[in-house]
């Protein structure tokens, strides 16, 4: 695909708020034209009714993948290209208390169990040879970000200021918290401070902690 950029990312990181800034501060290309994508939940980046089988939203041919980077499930090697690619990491915690949240069914401590927190780290560890922003970054410093990602894929504004997207946007609007860690259970902090210190490479890069 002739690209100028590819988004990926674990679910639940801040997909969504990626994708609406660079199309709203950005011209990607001919290629972006609003997609009609399957409307799994009943809602995506806009209210629409719940029965709705599909919505059209204009950015959705940003994003690329949320698998391991260069692989996808029946374990084919993917032609991705690593200069256009580029991944959003979120806490580990807020991000599986986000996915537990709308899918979870069950005890976050039994949501949360080891091998789902692996994976995390797997995910996360496979793009190390991409460009990564932080969620919290984009929600705190977004012109910044903003900046950085115009410099390296060489993009083009589409006006002559950037501006940090207001609107709530993604599966679940407005519930994209940075800190929700804080909120954390005795139990919980304990689990995933245990978790994280088994994990430096990720937890040391990206500054996350409990």
């Amino acid at each position: 695909m002739n690209q100028p950029i590819q988004i990926c990312s674990w679910p639940r990181s801040g997909t969504h708020l990626l994708m609406a800034s660079i199309w709203q501060n950005f011209l990607v290309g001919h290629w972006l034209e609003p997609e009609s994508v399957q409307n799994e939940y009943g809602l995506l980046d806009r209210h629409v009714p719940v029965d709705a089988e599909t919505v059209t939203i204009p950015w959705a041919h940003l994003f690329a993948w949320d698998g391991h980077f260069a692989w996808d499930p029946a374990g084919r090697h993917r032609d991705e290209d690593p200069a256009k690619i580029l991944y959003i990491v979120r806490h580990p915690f807020c991000a599986l208390r986000s996915a537990w949240t709308r899918h979870g069914g069950c005890s976050f401590a039994a949501y949360a169990h080891e091998h789902l927190v692996r994976c995390w780290v797997d995910h996360v560890a496979s793009y190390r040879q991409v460009t990564t922003v932080r969620f919290e970054d984009l929600v705190t410093t977004p012109v910044e970000i903003l900046g950085k990602i115009e410099e390296l894929y060489g993009l083009r504004r589409r006006h002559a200021d950037l501006r940090p997207v207001r609107a709530m946007v993604g599966w679940a609007p407005g519930t994209g918290s940075i800190d929700s860690w804080k909120s954390a259970s005795d139990a919980e902090a304990r689990w995933f401070r245990h978790f994280l210190a088994r994990a430096p490479e990720i937890t040391e890069r990206f500054g996350y902690h409990m």
